[in-house]
């Protein structure tokens, strides 16, 4: 961060009165024109750190929720005719190999439904119905 406020500084330093003025109005700086080149260069240099700083927050944020955006909650939807047929069928093959998270919660209660699970028609979060599941399945 101490590299980009150097980059920054220097950039401003190189700048001429004229140029820092139409840079000002970018970063919200109103009458630059009544500014001495002082003033107005820590002003701009000011803006644009402050500027970089919220991008690279902006950045570091989108590749965090990029990160934890989880597969667990996205599956397909499937029609409701279909429901109890792919019940019954990840019933009869088993659960090994088969990634619960990528099944559809519809599928997942008839699912538990079928396998007597308790409370079933109480139980909304995926990974306490794939617990619930594996559980069932395993006894």
């Amino acid at each position: 961060m101490k590299n980009l406020v150097n980059n920054i500084n220097n950039q401003v330093a190189e700048m001429t009165v004229a140029q820092m003025r139409k840079v000002a109005g970018q970063y919200g700086i109103k009458n630059a024109s009544k500014f001495r080149r002082t003033e107005l260069s820590k002003m701009v240099a000011d803006a644009m750190v402050a500027e970089a700083k919220a991008k690279a927050e902006a950045e570091k944020k989108a590749a965090k929720k990029a990160q934890s955006s989880d597969k667990r909650y996205k599956a397909d939807k499937v029609a409701a005719s279909e429901v109890a047929q792919m019940a019954g069928q990840l019933i009869a093959d088993g659960i090994n190999g088969v990634d619960l998270y990528d099944v559809n919660r519809k599928v997942l209660i008839e699912v538990m439904k079928q396998l007597h699970c308790k409370k079933w028609y109480r139980t909304y979060d995926k990974p306490t119905m794939v617990s619930k599941i594996v559980e069932a399945m395993a006894a």
